[in-house]
């Protein structure tokens, strides 16, 4: 009887612990879903650069093909996943470096968004502006940006 009730006792005690296990983060070092966030709006900008962009009589262009500064836009995604990398991969001692991760993702999506914006006004306002249709690949260039603007400004640093 007594070595039944000791056996209950561990098997409880089995449980209890387990149950902690589940509660608790398995990784530490996995980045928060934040994070990620980040890293999918900078990915969802890089590749919608080659996508189209802008249409005039007929012929269409991506942001490369658009050339000159336009490839800021680029780099400002790409330095976005580069930041990911940097911050999350390679980077051990998170909190540490946390507020600079959160400061280049800032940085990099609102110089994106505000070079967007710049360019779509000037080119609206410009003498063919009603000519210049603007197509998807611009659209969700911006919204990456948005994306990782928005998640950077909900990042926690975590303990």
């Amino acid at each position: 009887m007594e070595n039944e009730s000791i056996e209950n006792t561990k098997e409880n005690e089995d449980f209890i612990s387990d149950e902690k296990k589940q509660n608790q983060p398995i990784n530490p070092d996995v980045p928060a879903k934040q994070e990620y966030s980040c890293l999918t709006g900078g990915i969802i900008a890089l590749l919608s650069f080659f996508g189209p962009w802008v249409s005039c009589s007929g012929e269409t262009a991506s942001g490369a093909k658009l050339g000159n500064e336009f490839w800021l836009v680029f780099s400002a995604a790409a330095l976005i996943i580069l930041t990911f990398i940097l911050f999350v991969v390679v980077i051990k001692d998170k909190l540490k470096y946390f507020i600079y991760a959160q400061i280049s993702y800032i940085v990099l999506s609102a110089f994106g968004i505000g070079y967007l914006l710049y360019k779509y006004f000037k080119i609206k306002d410009g003498d063919f502006g009603s000519m210049i249709e603007i197509k998807w690949g611009a659209y969700i260039t911006f919204i990456g940006f948005i994306i990782t603007f928005i998640s950077a400004l909900m990042l926690k640093k975590e303990k």
